[in-house]
């Protein structure tokens, strides 16, 4: 069975983040996804690993909760998680949040005074 998206599998973890902030790095040594089924793991060349995991482990697709399953459950890829911080932070403050003004941070509605 699919997912909405049509695939037989949804990419976990540091995947996912690379995936849905398409983030400019190279793919993790070792790449999550989940499907039906057992856990597994495949290898293949190149120091390439897969790890297929069970629907049980799929987060609600955030970014918080994929940076959550990375850091539980895979190896880190530093390149990975600071690309995905730094397009997350900066996301964060292009919003309606505090903007800084004079050193201080000010709500949004003052700034615009």
């Amino acid at each position: 069975m699919a997912d909405p998206s049509g695939q037989f599998y949804v990419p976990l973890g540091q995947e996912a983040l690379r995936r849905t902030l398409a983030l400019r790095v190279p793919p993790p040594a070792v790449r999550s996804f989940s499907i039906p089924g057992a856990r597994r793991t495949e290898f293949f060349p190149g120091a390439q690993v897969i790890e297929w995991y069970p629907k049980g482990y799929q987060a609600d697709g955030s970014i918080v909760s994929e940076l959550r399953f990375a850091l539980r459950y895979e190896p880190l890829d530093l390149r990975c998680l600071v690309a995905a911080l730094a397009r997350h932070r900066s996301s964060r403050n292009r919003g309606l949040g505090a903007r800084r003004a004079h050193g201080r941070v000010q709500p949004a509605c003052l700034v615009s005074l």
